[in-house]
């Protein structure tokens, strides 16, 4: 009898905990590689759920030879945005633009990929607009005619890749 209640009890508790317990979600995070023979580094940002059907990947790279003077002052990044609805975006202006604690800071123009899975937009923005876009407490973004507003977990990745781009 003893043994039945341990047992029972032991199965209450298992049970108990297994209720509390939840899957695991995939939070995305910064990866930055160097290239150990060129020493090109770079800094990815990917699957940045906006949307349940929008996703972005933020992607720099930087050489450390650059081609030019200005290169090596200026750094750029990649903004792609894979839109998976049936709906796309309808995008006639393909510029990103941001509104940071309402004030205007100016994203890049795009190109975009249509394929029958999905629609990509694809633009370049300075790290010095996304920097100022990390340091934002109401952040709202523009592709086109659609506007997206940015929660803080989002703000605070594109924070750690500027951080990664710049370190």
């Amino acid at each position: 009898m003893k043994f039945l209640i341990g047992l029972l009890i032991s199965c209450t508790i298992f049970a108990g905990f297994a209720i509390g317990q939840t899957a695991a979600v995939v939070k995305p995070k910064v990866m930055i590689k160097v290239d150990e023979f060129t020493g090109k580094k770079t800094v990815r940002l990917e699957k940045v759920k906006l949307t349940p059907t929008l996703e972005l990947d933020l992607e720099s790279v930087k050489s450390m030879k650059p081609l030019s003077p200005m290169e090596s002052f200026l750094q750029y990044a990649t903004l792609t945005f894979t839109n998976t609805n049936s709906a796309r975006l309808r995008v006639r202006d393909i510029e990103v633009n941001f509104s940071v604690d309402s004030k205007i800071v100016k994203g890049g123009p795009g190109n975009v990929l249509i394929n029958p899975k999905s629609e990509q937009i694809i633009a370049v923005t300075d790290i010095s607009n996304l920097a100022l876009v990390g340091k934002g407490k109401a952040v709202k973004m523009k592709i086109g005619d659609t506007i997206f507003d940015l929660d803080s977990d989002t703000v605070k990745l594109i924070a750690d890749f500027v951080r990664g781009v710049q370190n």
